[in-house]
């Protein structure tokens, strides 16, 4: 049985990385999410990090996720102002330069379906994936009726070329 709801308080410091790498690892695993979709959860959610990290308020960074089903909602806090503010606006991305919280909001916003600001120190991002079990109980259901007319068959050829 998979878990629906997990959270996890995370040291703000570089080395850190490998606990979001983890805690992504967790929730694809148990909900059988799909190499692009975890690409993009594990990109949106290093990306969040190290916005933290960069401007860090506190010593730890909680991150909580919840699924309906339908779709994964990650949030983190707490979060420095600046970022909350960052992702309420609008923000024009300068390619060229070096990596910067701009960057990462960009980046963030374009891999998932989307972005809230709860309250003043938390962001709550989400990704739909209804898809990926309708996909995957489809095929599971195709595989189960396959299975089952395979060994009718078998049954039925059988009893036709039984000797006895």
């Amino acid at each position: 049985m998979s878990m629906n709801d997990l959270s996890k308080k995370v040291v703000l410091e570089p080395q850190s990385i490998v606990d979001i790498e983890r805690f992504v690892d967790t929730i694809c695993d148990q909900h059988l999410i799909n190499d692009t979709y975890y690409g993009s959860i594990l990109i949106a959610l290093t990306e969040m990090f190290s916005a933290c990290l960069e401007k860090h308020p506190s010593k730890f960074l909680k991150i909580r996720y919840a699924t309906d089903y339908q779709k994964v909602t990650i949030s983190f806090q707490p979060v420095d102002a600046e970022l909350v503010i960052g992702f309420t606006r609008k923000i024009g991305v300068d390619f060229d330069s070096e990596i910067n919280i701009e960057k990462s909001i960009f980046i963030i916003t374009s891999l998932t379906d989307s972005v809230k600001v709860i309250g003043s120190d938390s962001i709550e991002i989400s990704f739909d994936i209804s898809d990926i079990h309708n996909v995957a109980s489809s095929h599971h259901r195709l595989d189960e009726l396959s299975e089952y007319f395979s060994k009718s068959q078998k049954a039925q050829l059988a009893k036709k070329y039984d000797q006895f």
